[in-house]
């Protein structure tokens, strides 16, 4: 017998089929299942990487979407709900990229933890032209850049290379972290997603290229077997948005299909989301 799952998030709609007497099949429902994958690295990410990237970061912005929405906002105002980070060493790197992400990295997250009461996170690390390593971060809790710039030339100082900076410019306060503006941006998933997960051809990074929070490891997609009512809502957007909707043996994407337009023809299923996902921003 085949059944006919659905998925969905603020950036894509997904409906994948498995078949209750055939094994294989069934697994494929974990095929999104973000918990069940090891973050491991060579150097450079993988496809398979990348789409665990893509995935948090798709579940990230769909929980604090569907929080604007519950309350009464709307998906243009997501990038008020995301402080993106830049941090940059102030001299040549001295350390190995490991080193540098477990004691200066790692002490920056703790320090935002315990003094910015900051809980969910997502970071990918990647080379610069000049070959020292840099760290993105995206969190859904505002800090002042005062506070950022500080909290990392202190740790920087701890290892020498505000020292460094100092002789070459003569003051002790880099320029090292960057605030991205988000405002402009049409779709924050696949902006980010592209951001995380950028080859530029520079030097492999040694150790993970990437991590998030413990909580974000732990949450699923909303999902559940397509009824009448989420019906609805796929016949139209496959009728209307034909061009955007990709077909396989295994599955159906609908990357057009929105969450305005899954209210107006399946309010129960949205309601449904709404709630799902507004639950687990309780714990973010």
């Amino acid at each position: 017998m085949q059944l006919n799952n659905y998925q969905a998030s603020i950036s894509r709609q997904l409906v994948y089929f498995t078949f209750a007497d055939d094994l294989s099949l069934r697994e494929f429902t974990n095929y999104h299942d973000i918990t069940k994958e090891k973050n491991t690295t060579k150097g450079k990410m993988s496809k398979k990487t990348s789409k665990r990237v893509k995935n948090v970061i798709d579940i990230f912005c769909t929980v604090l979407g569907c929080n604007l929405l519950k309350n009464g906002g709307n998906l243009k105002e997501l990038h008020k709900k995301i402080k993106f980070i830049t941090l940059t060493l102030s001299a040549k790197q001295t350390h190995d990229d490991k080193f540098i992400r477990r004691y200066m990295l790692e002490q920056f997250i703790q320090i935002l933890k315990r003094k910015e009461n900051i809980k969910t996170y997502i970071y990918c690390s990647e080379a610069q032209k000049n070959g020292n390593i840099h760290f993105h971060i995206i969190t859904n809790k505002y800090i002042s850049h005062q506070k950022i710039r500080k909290y990392w030339n202190n740790i920087q100082d701890q290892y020498g290379y505000i020292d460094r900076f100092e002789k070459k410019h003569g003051h002790r306060d880099p320029n090292s972290t960057d605030i991205h503006k988000l405002n402009k941006i049409h779709s924050l998933p696949a902006y980010l997603t592209k951001y995380f997960t950028k080859d530029e051809h520079r030097r492999e990074i040694r150790g993970h290229l990437w991590g998030c929070s413990n909580n974000l490891k732990n949450i699923q997609y909303f999902s559940k077997l397509v009824d009448y009512d989420t019906s609805n809502s796929l016949d139209f957007a496959y009728e209307k948005e034909h061009r955007n909707v990709y077909e396989s043996d295994f599955f159906i994407i609908f990357a057009n299909l929105n969450l305005s337009d899954l209210k107006q023809h399946s309010p129960e299923t949205y309601s449904e989301i709404i709630e799902y996902y507004n639950d687990l921003y309780n714990g973010m």
